[in-house]
Order: structure tokens, then sequence, then C-alpha cells
């Protein structure tokens, strides 16, 4: 394929080569015959989803130019910086940080979803308050028949995803309902096996959300890595 950029339907420069900016491709199979994929070069139908989560759960352009080149490595921080570089490499599994809060939590999972990113894995953060108040909105539009985020969509979205991270988990004792609604995410993605990281200043032992049936699934050791996040405040001590 030539290096020089194509002019797409409206006449401009496409940026990318591969759709000219239409996000999306014809594959042909002889066996299922003609259907549509996404641009596995830009990525364009992906960065769209994601724009929307983002202005939704609230991953700010703060949170997004973070890295692990910044972290500030300490003895006490140094086997969650391992297990966020990992997962960046790796991409597998289940990830619990926890550990008193300005510990670092949020930058390294902050750090995490960029570097899933850049690799085009879809990855989904949202603060576990929010996305339980967004939940309980969206609920309320359905029932009222209202346009607006729509409950279904927004449960199957955080169900699915390929990696969902969930910051300030337990930061605050939900209601029975938040409760159950977050054990039914958590719990949709333990039995599929999807991509979970999680970040609590609750040690996941004392976890009593839902009954303790959370804390169970983020301890099960076939699928989850559970990583405590230092001892001192990470905010204080990288800027001293």
């Amino acid at each position: 394929m030539s290096g020089q950029k194509k002019n797409d339907t409206n006449g401009t420069m496409a940026s990318c080569e591969v759709c000219h900016d239409a996000g999306w491709l014809v594959d042909a199979s002889p066996t299922v015959g003609f259907t549509v994929i996404e641009c596995p070069a830009c990525h364009l139908p992906m960065r769209r989803r994601l724009a929307q989560d983002d202005e939704r759960f609230g991953y700010t352009e703060h949170l997004r130019h973070h890295d692990l080149s910044q972290w500030e490595q300490t003895e006490d921080t140094t086997l969650a910086y391992l297990a966020a570089r990992n997962y960046i490499e790796l991409a597998q599994g289940w990830l619990v940080l926890w550990g008193p809060r300005g510990t670092g939590k949020t930058m390294l999972l902050s750090c995490i979803v960029n570097g899933l990113r850049a690799k085009g894995i879809e990855a989904v953060y949202a603060v576990v308050p929010d996305m339980l108040d967004m939940l309980r909105r969206s609920y309320n539009v359905d029932e009222r028949g209202n346009e607006g985020w729509s409950f279904g969509p927004l449960m199957e979205r955080l169900e699915t995803v390929p990696v969902l991270v969930l910051d300030d988990l337990a930061v605050e004792k939900p209601t029975e309902w938040a409760q159950e609604k977050l054990y039914q995410i958590i719990d949709a993605r333990y039995r599929a096996r999807v991509l979970l990281l999680v970040a609590t200043n609750v040690a996941p032992t004392k976890l009593g959300l839902a009954g303790g049936r959370i804390a169970s699934r983020l301890q099960d050791k076939r699928i989850s890595v559970v990583v405590k996040c230092g001892v001192a405040d990470y905010r204080i001590k990288s800027q001293q």
C-alpha cells in the first residue's frame, strides 16, 4: 500500500490510509460472506465510544496524560508498579490494587488505561460512586420513558467492554440496589472472564459489599492478582 494519504469522500486528506477515516472495513469471507468490521489501523469507532465513556464517567484530560514514566517509585510501591507494568504488557486476568488513600492507586490505574488504549485495547475507567449514580439516573430515565442514557445498554457496556477499570470501590457504602448492580457487573465479568481492574482503600478480605460476594470474586486466585499499594501518601511524597 502506498504511503500517500488519499482523499476522503469530502475531498479532504484522510488521516487513516486503511479506511480513509470511515472507521469501518468490509471483510469478504468465503464461508460467512461480506461482514463489516472496525478498522484495525485507526480504531476510530472504538475511540468514539471511549470519548463518550470518558465524558460519561469523568475520565479527565489530566488522567489521560498519566504514564508510568512519571511514576516516582518507592520501596513500598514497587510491587504495585510492577503489577501495573505487567498488566500493560500482558493484558490478562484481574488486578486489584488496595491501600490507604493517596498511595497512587488512581495514577497507576490511569497509566494502565492509557497504556492499553495505546495498544488498541478498549479500556473504560469509572469511579464507582459516580458510575452507580449514572446507573441510577439512567434507570429512572428508562422508567419515565424519556431520552437519555438508557440503563440496559449502559449495564451491557459495563459488563462486556474488553477492559473495565473501577476506581474507589467501597469509598462509600452504596444502597442495597447499588450494591446489587455492582455485583451484577462484576459477576458478569467474572463468569465471562472479561478483564477487570479495581482500586479500593479497603482490604479485599474486609469488603462487605453484596454480602461478601464481590470480595469472593475479587480474591479468586485463578483469575485475580491482589496487590497492596504503598503505606504512605504518594501525593505528598511525590511533591517532596
